[in-house]
């Protein structure tokens, strides 16, 4: 068996061909990428099966073989490496078809989830629903109130044991629980994460007498300080534990069918990826993860030292995130569902404008909107054909002209313009507007909603998106990434890998490292005794070299730090614990952060500076080999014409259609690719790199 980083076997003096693969589910479409051992790449685009994804992830994998001229089995068969990004947690918990779940705390501490925080009313919310203050609440409960039960126990803040385990309360809570069917039991018990021996013993007392139940306890998911956030995390880990397990169980075996023996990899919320085991103790960690894997790819092509805003509009969001001097921005918190919980996790803003985004008007407000609602895979917008009704973004951009009907995804599907401008004409009736007049606010607002999300994501924490290159990626996103990034200033926009960007997040999914990230909550305030962040990083590093191996990893360690007595925390790597002027040097640090973050002379020089939790991330390499970009230099000429709208003219206007870039080629004109189209507006220049990046200059 041939392991990621290993050679290809040699079969007498034929040498076998191996492949590393990518799989991206979306809320639309299932993307595939595969590159070979020689550098040479494939992709390939197919449409989302819910509720049963695995048959878009397999037909996605029959596709690709196909395009190496193979047949699927020996396709897997060579395939060393398979990544796979997935929404199926993510989508557990917006339909709210979670597990039956049971809850131990500590007595005394059951209403702690139910109660929040004082934001819990409004966490994770948008803008507009947060000017709607008197229809905020606190969300549904995901566990409930009778099977969140008290153990008799306490452990205090330093670790030793005030009330000792009652045995007796576990057990009649078990039962309980079991009686009542319930799915999946959490754990969260006061300050576990400074001793887990109670949570240790309920953890084997639930798999000696109930080995089928999905368990969870919170010191091994979120040990940091946070009785909320860590009984948060237990409870939505539990809650989409079962059935993300469940599919990746049933995936897995399918591809053992197949002839695919080797480990399948899933991307993480927290960068690269992790084991299918690791998933399935903790599915928590796959929220994200289809956006992670495209931060993964575009800070693996933009390389050290770069600056980058990501943009991945697919069939149902538009996610943002933040590169900064090569390393993706990251955050400690994470809110789902109004839910918040303590988990790294790469920084991804994320609203409903995609490709698939519904057109509405709202009766109240008398204005045009689009999203969050998505006509996703079935039945998708009006123009796919498949009883889809209600106008999307998509149909705005056929209507428009961006967009060739006869060409979507190279061909393979049709698209029916005259479905989505009827579909758009039955919305413009609604806003008393005319059908241009209404397909063309559909772009604006759409652009304007992906403009609004950059910018606060950039502008909110202390960042000029003027310094940044913008990554256009997602089937939608390079069909508008020259608008909205004219939108908030930025000046280069890049469409990566050309035609791969499209697949850019499977593209992620296939060349990401491993990376396992451990972290503890502590507390060191300044002056910083080097000794003590030795001891606590050597207790870490012992955890990753368990699960890399001694020796195999990158790690950069960082911690969480404030202003003595503030409750936000700024995440600063730290310098080495060798530094002679360690103290000073991470006091400096983050007084840099702080004032980037909050303004020139915010910051408190003189005031004590405390760190609250340490963190490693590690990372490494699973072998895959580079990319062998390819692109044709020769003169190019339109393939031909069509009437596109462009607003800064206000009408249509016959444009240039071109299928490749070579030199450089002056706006407006579309480029045609095999899965996605660029629009290139009037006053924009477009050419192509070495490397096959498409790159507009606004």
């Amino acid at each position: 068996m041939t392991e990621p980083g290993a050679l290809p076997p040699v079969y007498g003096e034929e040498v076998i061909m191996v492949y590393f693969v990518g799989i991206d589910i979306g809320g639309t479409f299932t993307d595939a990428w595969a590159i070979r051992d020689d550098g040479s790449v494939r992709m390939a685009k197919t449409s989302s099966t819910p509720p049963d994804f695995e048959r878009g992830f397999l037909q996605a994998l029959t596709e690709l073989a196909s395009a190496f001229d193979v047949s699927v089995e020996t396709f897997l068969k060579d395939t060393v490496y398979l990544g796979h990004g997935t929404t199926v947690a993510t989508n557990i918990m917006v339909q709210r078809t979670g597990a039956r779940v049971g809850l131990l705390v500590t007595r005394g501490h059951r209403d702690a989830l139910r109660m929040m925080r004082a934001t819990g009313r409004v966490a994770g919310l948008g803008p507009e629903q947060l000017a709607d203050t008197k229809n905020t609440n606190k969300p549904a409960p995901i566990v409930d109130p009778q099977f969140i039960r008290e153990i008799n126990e306490r452990v205090d803040v330093d670790g030793d044991i005030v009330v000792a385990l009652a045995e007796n309360d576990v057990r009649r809570a078990v039962e309980t629980l079991k009686r009542n069917g319930i799915q999946a039991v959490g754990v969260s018990f006061l300050w576990s994460f400074v001793n887990p021996i109670h949570e240790t013993f309920v953890k084997d007392y639930i798999r000696d007498l109930w080995p089928d139940v999905f368990t969870s306890v919170s010191h091994e998911l979120s040990p940091q300080i946070g009785e909320y956030e860590r009984a948060a995390a237990v409870a939505i880990n539990c809650y989409v534990g079962p059935e993300t397990q469940q599919y990746l169980q049933k995936l897995e075996a399918e591809l053992r069918r197949l002839g695919y023996s080797r480990p399948l990899y899933i991307t993480q919320c927290a960068g690269g990826v992790m084991s299918a085991e690791e998933a399935m103790t903790a599915p928590i960690k796959t929220f994200q993860s289809g956006p992670v894997s495209g931060i993964n790819a575009a800070s693996r092509l933009g390389g050290p030292g770069s600056y980058i805003i990501t943009t991945d509009m697919g069939g149902t969001s538009f996610d943002v995130g933040l590169i900064v001097a090569g390393q993706p921005l990251s955050r400690k918190s994470t809110v789902v569902d109004q839910y918040e919980y303590l988990l790294p996790t790469i920084d991804i803003q994320s609203i409903g404008s995609g490709g698939g985004s519904i057109a509405w008007f709202d009766s109240r407000q008398g204005a045009l909107r689009v999203g969050p609602r998505s006509a996703g895979a079935q039945p998708g917008p009006a123009c796919y054909g498949r009883g889809g009704q209600a106008p999307t973004v998509t149909d705005a951009d056929l209507y428009l002209g961006y967009l060739n009907a006869d060409y979507f995804l190279g061909g393979t599907m049709t698209l029916n313009r005259q479905a989505a401008e009827e579909a758009i004409e039955l919305l413009a009736h609604q806003a008393g507007l005319s059908t241009l007049e209404t397909a063309a606010g559909i772009k604006e607002i759409v652009d304007k909603q992906m403009g609004d999300l950059i910018r606060r994501l950039t502008l909110g924490k202390g960042y000029d998106p003027r310094d940044f290159r913008l990554f256009a990626y997602g089937g939608a996103g390079p069909v508008h990434a020259a608008s909205f990034a004219k939108d908030v200033g930025v000046q280069e926009v890049v469409v990566p890998g050309s035609s791969t960007s499209s697949v850019w997040s499977a593209f992620g999914a296939a060349t990401s490292d491993l990376v396992h990230v451990v972290e503890m909550g502590c507390y060191f305030k300044s002056p910083f005794d080097p000794a003590a962040f030795t001891s606590l990083i050597q207790d870490l590093t012992d955890q990753l070299d368990g699960a890399l191996g001694s020796g195999t990893y990158e790690v950069m360690w960082t911690g969480d730090m404030h202003y003595a007595n503030q409750i936000s925390e700024l995440e600063i790597e730290l310098p080495p614990t060798s530094l002679s002027s360690f103290s000073e040097e991470v006091v400096r640090r983050f007084q840099a952060a702080y004032e980037r973050t909050y303004g020139q002379g915010s910051g408190f020089h003189g005031v004590e500076v405390e760190v609250v939790a340490v963190r490693g991330r590690a990372r490494k390499s699973l072998g895959q080999p580079d990319v062998v970009w390819s692109h044709d230099h020769s003169p190019v000429e339109p393939i031909g014409s069509r009437s596109v709208y462009w607003p800064e003219y206000g009408m249509f206007r016959e444009t240039p259609i071109y299928r490749r870039v070579s030199g450089r080629l002056s706006g407006p004109l579309i480029v045609e690719l095999p899965v996605t189209s660029v629009v290139v507006h009037p006053r924009q220049t477009i050419e192509c790199d070495d490397i096959g990046n498409l790159i507009i200059r606004l």
